[in-house]
């Protein structure tokens, strides 16, 4: 009996700190609750991910000895993964500063140490998560925790909440970084719209679909009030990737409504780009932020430039002269 109490304990220790890290992201360590750290939306959020990981790793390692169905499963992203860890650790160790590249710096709190924690989040999330069929519940937290920051966001362009001084007018939330943001909202937007797709079989279809179809605006309203127009640009072509893989490979009548939808996502940002363009120079465009950004996209624009020109061809040169 005390044994299974105590393989419960550990199950739930390393659940909860799964599920509890999705909410890392509305950490600002600026104190009050939090401690006050030097870059705050970055120190606090890394330094809660990190202890959240290494406690579930620990009640991982503890419970997966005693019940094999636990235990990490051989796949071909197990090996990917395992393959990609090896490799950088190689890479850390012949690097022109090999303690820099394993610890990092504060600002970014990346390094090898960041990478071996995502690993770990990896293999305990796959295999806790998949034993006790929790995919589901884990997506859908997720779904909410970004379905929160795209409200958030709409928040603050509306005045209702601050913009910290580091994103100017663009709405970046608890990330102090639109760009982050943006990337976040991105993410979940498809997780959202996997879980959207997936409702045609459930009995709870039309409260699903209406909680799903809300968290998409929501998010989608973070996105665009970001104005990041990588993650801008990054939405529309995966919006019609997903449309051309339903619209060719979704057969049988409980997928006619995707379909439908399919389609009429794919011709809403077909539309939506060539009216964009059309009206790039007019007044109404160079008066909204996000759309007089994304307006500006073009192969001679400063940022793509400097990419084309400076930043990927020093790169491409850094790793031919040291490819570790």
């Amino acid at each position: 009996m005390a044994l299974m109490h105590y393989q419960t304990y550990l199950r739930w220790g390393a659940l909860s700190a799964l599920f509890v890290a999705l909410f890392v992201p509305f950490i600002v360590a600026v104190g009050g609750f939090w401690p006050n750290l030097f870059f705050p939306y970055i120190t606090g959020k890394n330094f809660a991910f990190r202890i959240l990981v290494e406690f579930a790793l620990l009640c991982y390692v503890l419970l997966a000895m005693r019940e094999p169905k636990y235990r990490p499963r051989a796949s071909n992203i197990m090996w990917a993964v395992v393959a990609f860890a090896v490799w950088m650790a190689v890479a850390t160790f012949f690097s022109v500063d090999p303690i820099k590249s394993f610890w990092s710096n504060f600002e970014r709190m990346e390094g090898y140490v960041g990478l071996l924690h995502l690993f770990a989040w990896f293999v305990v999330a796959g295999a806790m998560l998949s034993a006790d069929k929790l995919w589901n519940a884990f997506l859908n937290t997720s779904i909410f925790a970004a379905s929160v920051q795209g409200g958030w966001a709409l928040m603050q362009v509306m005045g209702y909440a601050t913009i910290s001084t580091q994103s100017g007018a663009r709405a970046d939330t608890t990330f102090g970084n639109a760009t982050y943001l943006a990337v976040y909202l991105l993410i979940n937007f498809f997780l959202t719209l996997y879980m959207l797709a997936r409702t045609k079989d459930s009995r709870n279809k039309p409260t699903l679909q209406t909680l799903y179809s809300i968290a998409l605006v929501l998010q989608l309203f973070g996105i665009f009030f970001t104005e990041t127009r990588g993650a801008i640009l990054g939405l529309g072509v995966g919006i019609i990737v997903a449309a051309l893989y339903l619209l060719f490979f979704e057969r049988g009548k409980e997928s006619r409504i995707l379909r439908h939808i399919a389609l009429c996502s794919l011709t809403a940002v077909v539309v939506f780009s060539g009216l964009i363009y059309a009206v790039r120079d007019t007044a109404f465009v160079k008066e909204v932020p996000a759309l007089r950004r994304l307006a500006s996209i073009s192969l001679t624009e400063t940022t793509v430039t400097s990419r084309l020109r400076y930043i990927w061809p020093m790169a491409v040169q850094g790793a031919l002269e040291r490819p570790q």
